[in-house]
This record gives structure tokens, sequence and C-alpha cells, in this order.
């Protein structure tokens, strides 16, 4: 590992942890009035799907050498929706299309998350 290339992970974790707030103050200031304590909050809890599922993912995928666009998607999909899941699963059990719509903004904005991750990954200066 190059001495770079932890400056590298940790621009592309904060880039993935960035993109998420970064829909949402741009959706709500074209739907009235931008939410920035709202996009804040997702910003800390983004950052955290980040490290610790975004860090052991990229790990993973840099051993078994397949660092590309779809398996950051995939990855971010999956930090996306998981602690959502695992925390909500045992309160929507009744509830499984409130569960799913959960599971699919929080999916999205993990995708998101990962895409602009791998992004910023593969194009900073090595």
């Amino acid at each position: 590992m190059r001495f770079r290339e932890p400056i590298r992970v940790g621009v592309a974790l904060l880039g993935a942890a960035a993109a998420p707030p970064l829909v949402i103050v741009v959706g709500s200031a074209l739907m009235g009035a931008p939410d920035i304590a709202f996009a804040i909050v997702a910003f800390v809890y983004a950052l955290a799907h980040a490290v610790v599922l975004g860090t052991p993912a990229y790990f993973l995928a840099r051993r078994y050498g397949g660092i590309n666009w779809w398996v950051a998607l995939l990855a971010g999909t999956v930090a996306g929706i998981v602690p959502v899941a695992v925390l909500a699963f045992p309160w929507s059990i009744a509830d499984l299309s409130g569960l799913s719509g959960a599971c699919a903004i929080m999916g999205g904005f993990g995708a998101i998350g990962g895409l602009t991750a791998w992004t910023v990954w593969r194009f900073f200066p090595a």
C-alpha cells in the first residue's frame, strides 16, 4: 500500500458520506426550502455507514481484485439497506411495505454514496 492510498480511501469515504446529504439539500431546495439541519444529520449517519460498512467492503474488494463501479454500487446499496432492515425488523413485521420503502430509500442513498466513493477513489491522483 502506497502512502497516498489511505488518503485516497479517506477522501472517498468523505465523498460517499457527502453525496446523500447533497441530494437531500438539492431536492429540498427545489421543493421550497433547503433542509440543512436534516442534511447534517444525514451526513453523520452516512459517514457512520461508510466507515463501518464501506471500509470493510473496500478491503474485501481490494483483496479479491474487484474494485469496479458495480461492486461499489452493490456494496453501497447493501450498506444502506442492512442497518435499516436490521434495526427496523422487529417493529415492522406487520408493516412490510413501510420497511420495503425505507430500504428502497436508504438503498438508493447507499448506491449514490457507493458510486461517489468509487468515482473519488478512481480519479483521485495516486
